[in-house]
């Protein structure tokens, strides 16, 4: 079995699920200049990630279906980590995967300037004796019956294994930012370019990472975004910190231990029936012996009053409405009309 190189870094992680990350734009694979646009295929490219701390299992993620192509750009899967904390990533991909290489923004300035490739040396440009597929790796990625065997053993596609340590930077700036993964799928010797497109039965996964400082609590998150919205809605919050407490409040002020409501199931956001009004939801996290978390917002717009019909006023023709009735209603229609109207909508 090959030897699998480790190189360190570090975080205290928790399992979450995440909005969209607003505050930067992040490069995206240049396909419109020659590049070309491979799908995922059934048996390569990316496979699953487990991110785990501290010997404990807080995220995994398995793209079973492969219904994305290869230049997948997005952030709403994710986990938190703790600044100054290690973290080890379990990245398995398919068979015909050369190589693999995880970068991550600490920074938040849109760019993963914390890289580690799986098959070579820390700061130096790999070769390709150092891709998984060198055949000195005795029965191993080179062999077609290593392989298949390695495939049944794992019950998936996924044959290419690859463990990565990373320490999250003590100066890592606070929120939200991005982890990238890449898989090599030409087997060339180049350096990997986060942006750039990568090889027929390559991938690119994006990550959502929540970094907080040491002894802060993760601030809440709400699974449904604020908006416009026709019905009242339930809103689940949660926070990536253990054991804290939530607490919020639906009048717009800052919510505290004292002020706010405990959360212990969703909130419901709504409105009278036949009026439309805004609803200002925020929420904190609270833990013994850590700092508070910051306050998150969302604004709910409930639309329950009839809108007022935009459009042109004009001569009918011979169409229209000539009855309309309802059964078991509040309050049941029972409309007719044998003439055709003068005017409508």
């Amino acid at each position: 079995m090959m030897k699998i190189s480790t190189l360190f870094l570090a975080a205290t992680l928790s399992l979450s699920t995440f909005t969209a990350v607003k505050a930067q734009t992040y490069c995206q694979p240049n396909t419109s200049s020659g590049g070309k646009k491979w799908a995922h295929a059934n048996s390569q490219s990316f496979y699953s990630l487990k991110v785990s701390s501290v010997g404990n299992e807080v995220f995994t993620y398995t793209d079973e279906a492969c219904a994305n192509q290869y230049n997948w750009i997005q952030d709403t899967q994710g986990f938190s980590v703790t600044a100054g904390k290690e973290i080890v990533l379990d990245v398995r991909s398919g068979i015909w995967t050369w190589d693999i290489q995880v970068g991550f923004d600490w920074d938040g300035d849109g760019d993963f300037e914390d890289l580690q490739r799986a098959f070579s040396t820390l700061g130096k440009k790999p070769t390709q004796q150092e891709t998984s597929w060198n055949p000195k790796y005795k029965d191993t990625y080179a062999s077609a019956d290593w392989r298949k065997a390695e495939k049944e053993r794992l019950g998936h596609r996924g044959v290419v294994y690859h463990q990565f340590k990373f320490t999250v930077p003590a100066d890592a700036k606070a929120g939200k930012t991005r982890m990238r993964i890449l898989c090599d799928g030409d087997g060339g010797t180049a350096d990997f370019e986060m942006c750039s497109p990568v090889g027929y039965a390559g991938s690119m996964h994006d990550f959502g990472i929540t970094v907080a400082k040491e002894n802060v609590v993760v601030k809440p998150v709400f699974d449904i975004v604020d908006g416009t919205y026709k019905v009242d809605q339930m809103i689940t919050i949660t926070s990536a910190t253990p054991d804290a407490k939530i607490y919020y409040t639906i009048d717009g002020q800052d919510p505290t231990a004292t002020s706010g409501t405990l959360y212990n199931a969703p909130v419901k956001v709504s409105v009278p029936e036949g009026t439309t009004g805004k609803v200002t939801l925020k929420a904190i996290a609270i833990k013994d012996g850590m700092q508070t978390s910051d306050v998150t917002t969302a604004v709910y717009t409930i639309q329950k009053a009839w809108s007022i019909v935009k459009g042109t006023v004009h001569p009918t023709e011979n169409r229209y409405v000539t009855s309309a009735t309802t059964d078991k209603a509040k309050q049941n229609l029972n409309f007719t009309q044998t003439e055709k109207p003068s005017m409508v909508y």
